[in-house]
This record gives C-alpha cells, structure tokens and sequence, in this order.
C-alpha cells in the first residue's frame, strides 16, 4: 500500500472486508503506510474501512452480474 501511496498520492485509503472494519489492524497499516512515504501529505494519509464491511465482496459481486446483464 505504501509503494502505491507513494505513486498515486492518495488522500485516502479505503481496506474493505472484515480486516478493514477492524479498527487495530487500520491503525498498524496506517502506522507502517505513513513510516513509509517518500513524501507526506498534510492532511496525513487516511486509513479507513469500507462502509460495507465484510459484505463488500457479494455486493460488488452482485454489482457485476448486474452490470453484464445489460
């Protein structure tokens, strides 16, 4: 995720699925993601969990049967 922040310059990084809605495990990749920037941001960078949680994967999974039956 570092290599990737560093590269894109995100603001935000969103981790889905039952890791990311575990506040702990956010904080440590935020922690290491931060260690590792070649250049911080202000604001820093932002880790969170998807609004969706665990059920991230089957709803998108049901987003694209949607979207190849039109």
């Amino acid at each position: 995720l570092a290599v990737l922040a560093n590269a894109l310059d995100p603001a935000l990084i969103v981790l889905g699925g039952g890791l990311g809605s575990e506040p702990e495990f956010r904080a440590r990749v935020q922690a290491a993601c931060r260690s590792l920037l070649a250049y911080p941001s202000s604001p820093e960078l932002e880790v969170v969990g998807s609004r969706l949680a665990p059920d991230g994967g089957v709803v998108g999974a049901a987003v694209c049967a949607a979207e190849a039956r039109r």
